[in-house]
């Protein structure tokens, strides 16, 4: 039995000022499978049964989903017309598309670092210890809280 690679997708969600609530990792799925079900209607089933959501990030809207290979068109092309999640406005767009847990992982960890660093400055070193730089608690902070998000991904079973 031949056994599909899955990929990984990632796409990212912008609310909007007038947020009703604050989007959880546990909103996305029904969103998801309500955007399918109004994309592709009867046909979307088995797909949905596919879809696997293993990380959303509630501040900073980054979601990892798996699905199976041959449905990364269709459910790339679905999510671009997610409208809503939670009573939240949201705007979805893929960041990547990986062939694996390790490169999707990879991705992730590279995409939020990337954000942190254009809205946390470069001051703060990941991982140097020798250098000690000048930045303030609010930024240290953030810098501590990304390392956590970086272990959590890194720790997700795909």
């Amino acid at each position: 039995h031949h056994h599909h690679h899955h990929h990984h997708h990632r796409h990212h969600q912008h609310e909007q000022q007038q947020a009703a609530t604050i989007i959880k990792e546990q909103d996305v799925y029904p969103a998801i499978k309500q955007c399918m079900q109004t994309t592709y209607g009867i046909s979307a089933a088995g797909m949905i049964h596919d879809i696997h959501v293993r990380r959303y990030g509630t501040k900073d809207g980054l979601l990892m989903v798996r699905v199976p290979r041959e449905s990364t068109k269709k459910v790339r092309a679905a999510l671009t017309f997610m409208t809503r999640v939670a009573s939240n406005r949201v705007v979805a767009s893929t960041v990547g598309i990986h062939g694996s847990a390790r490169t999707a992982k990879l991705g992730a960890i590279h995409y939020l670092t990337a954000h942190a660093r254009k809205n946390h400055g470069h001051d703060y070193a990941l991982k140097n210890k020798k250098k000690h730089t000048l930045f303030n608690t609010k930024d240290e902070k953030e810098w501590k809280l990304l390392e956590k998000e970086i272990r959590d991904i890194r720790s997700i079973d795909f």
